[in-house]
């Protein structure tokens, strides 16, 4: 194949993933939690003139459409499997698995974070 129909054809392709994206973002049900991620995710801002003008509804709007992107979750798990079997990194986003075991390692160390757990940890030893 003519290497100037494969990129016009890659072109295409592109536009179609981005017009269809577009269209599913804006017709799209807003989610308001990721159960994957256990956080609230953002919603879309309300347009307002003092949004527009002071910059906030722009950065507000990143946010939203970030949070509620279609088929966000399926893109996130690809993103996972192709970094640790692929590029063989250890980590997702600070997150290591060994062993069937989930961590993240804290730096710079909170002190305050191992107050917490010892806490946590005392008050099931007594509880149990």
């Amino acid at each position: 194949m003519n290497i100037k129909i494969k990129n016009i054809i890659t072109v295409i392709l592109m536009c179609m993933i981005v017009l269809i994206s577009g269209v599913l973002l804006l017709f799209g049900k807003e989610k308001l939690y990721s159960e994957s991620e256990r956080r609230k995710l953002e919603s879309f801002p309300e347009i307002t003139l003092h949004n527009v003008l002071s910059g906030n509804y722009m950065t507000a709007f990143e946010a939203a459409v970030t949070d509620n992107f279609p088929f966000r979750d399926t893109f996130r798990r690809i993103k996972a499997y192709t970094s640790k079997t692929f590029f063989r990194q250890l980590d997702n986003n600070g997150i290591y698995t060994c062993d069937g075991h989930i961590s993240k390692i804290e730096y710079p160390l909170k002190y305050e974070m191992l107050d917490f757990a010892a806490e946590k940890f005392q008050n099931i030893d007594k509880t149990y």
